[in-house]
């Protein structure tokens, strides 16, 4: 009797160990924000989410809700043409107070938000410590933003805007590159990482003027040769981490058109501008 007993505690206690995941028991799931721990609880908050987007980014992604709540703007508040998160846009007929007197090659941009608050935190993090894994993070909510904002059946290929090798060799860490393969891998839109080179060394942009800031990247980008057929009559996505001017991405934009593109979309992390 004793040792039937035995042998029933046994068989419960080898069930009850192979339910335990001891990886997540180990290391418990954090938010890639604020760094704390993520529960059962915050799942079934997730479940209860509205926005199918949302509760998949809740469940597979390192985000609390607070802190995702934070990092993406509100669909209601997106400038349609340069992607800034405005709350008055309609009088401009399709602009915003930033972008009404510019002049794009690409026919939209869109971001996660305004370069401000928490997603301004998680930028100077991600470049300041040269976080890899948070801007793999960034690239996968980048790519479920483009996924919330209905875009991916309008894109072909998707590529990152080019860095100068010089820069590439000095810094170690390119964001845009990291951000962009894993907005492809969630988005399943093909990555060509070397579709585009800078053909000249820049200054950096964000010690410039607006004025400064086209000069400076007037001519710098070019469409790598290897890859023309790749984009002929294609639907381009150009992703970066940060635009503000989109003087840097215009210029890409106009290579790519110029050699045969059909469209130019911008997919940034963040959105800056100057008095946002």
């Amino acid at each position: 009797m004793a040792a039937e007993k035995a042998r029933r505690l046994l068989q419960q206690f080898r069930a009850f160990i192979s339910s335990i995941d001891f990886y997540t028991f180990a290391f418990p799931p954090q938010c890639i924000s604020c760094e704390s721990q993520l529960f059962d609880e915050d799942l079934a908050i997730a479940d209860r989410h509205d926005d199918s987007v949302s509760r998949k980014v809740l469940h597979s992604q390192n985000w609390c809700l607070r802190c995702l709540d934070q990092a993406r703007a509100p669909m209601e508040e997106r400038c349609p043409t340069c992607g800034a998160i405005v709350a008055i846009h309609a009088s401009y007929k399709g602009r915003c107070r930033l972008c009404y007197a510019s002049k794009f090659h690409f026919s939209q941009a869109v971001c996660i938000n305004n370069y401000g608050g928490l997603m301004q935190e998680l930028v100077i993090r991600m470049k300041g410590r040269k976080d890899e894994c948070l801007a793999m993070q960034l690239g996968t909510l980048l790519g479920h933003e483009m996924e919330r904002l209905d875009l991916i059946d309008q894109i072909d290929v998707m590529a990152p805007v080019p860095t100068h090798w010089m820069k590439k060799f000095r810094n170690g860490f390119q964001a845009s590159e990291l951000i962009c393969q894993r907005a492809s891998r969630t988005t399943g839109i093909p990555h060509v990482g070397a579709l585009m080179k800078s053909t000249r060394l820049t200054q950096k942009q964000g010690m410039l003027s607006d004025l400064q800031r086209l000069e400076n990247a007037k001519g710098a980008f070019a469409l790598n040769p290897f890859f023309a057929e790749n984009i002929k009559g294609k639907t381009v996505a150009l992703v970066d981490d940060v635009m503000t001017s989109g003087a840097t991405a215009n210029q890409c934009a106009k290579a790519l058109k110029r050699a045969g593109a059909a469209n130019v979309v911008v997919a940034v992390v963040a959105r800056g501008a100057k008095g946002q």
